[in-house]
Order: C-alpha cells, then sequence, then structure tokens
C-alpha cells in the first residue's frame, strides 16, 4: 500500500516539475507502479529502480519523464536489488 502526493508539472516535451511527497509500506510495489506511470506517460523503456521494504519520500522530481532526477529526502528500511536507479548506498552515481 502506498500514498503519494504529486504536484507541479509534466510539460508536453517529457520536462518534469513536481513536488512529491510519498509513503510506501511496499517500496517494490510503489517502485513497479511509478515503472509504470513512466510507461504510461511515454517512456517505453522505465525500468524498475529495484528497491524493496518500507519507506518515506519527500522531495521533487525534475528532469524529463525519460530521465528523471529526484531530489530530496528518503528515509526506509530497504534494500537495493539492482543498480538501474542509478544511486549507491553513498550517494549518487557517477555520471559516464
Amino acid at each position: 500500500m502506498a500514498d503519494a502526493l504529486l504536484a507541479g508539472r509534466i510539460e508536453l516535451d517529457g520536462r518534469t516539475n513536481l513536488t512529491v511527497e510519498g509513503d510506501s509500506r511496499d517500496i517494490a510495489g510503489t517502485d513497479d507502479l511509478m515503472m509504470r506511470f513512466r510507461r504510461a506517460l511515454g517512456t517505453p523503456d522505465a525500468q524498475r529502480a529495484g528497491f524493496s521494504g518500507t519507506g518515506r519520500f519527500a522531495g521533487r522530481w525534475t528532469g524529463t519523464l525519460k530521465e528523471p532526477v529526484f531530489t530530496g529526502r528518503f528515509a526506509a528500511r530497504t534494500s537495493v536489488t539492482s543498480a538501474s536507479c542509478g544511486a549507491t548506498p553513498s550517494g549518487p552515481a557517477p555520471r559516464p
């Protein structure tokens, strides 16, 4: 079960500027929902980030639907099973 509140804009070209607040008792389910949401908005190759557990996120979603950038606070009892989210336990992944 998850509760999420998104407020802001998604431009026709896919740029995003959203405030995001969410609580999830099943982050794996929320991860799947976000992948399907991005696919429905035109990013057919969107992938799961690979999170599981429970948690809360408060912050912003900028970037684009294809290449989202999330900034904010994420508090969780979780694990990461995939590196596709672009983050490591110590912070953002280095840019190639």
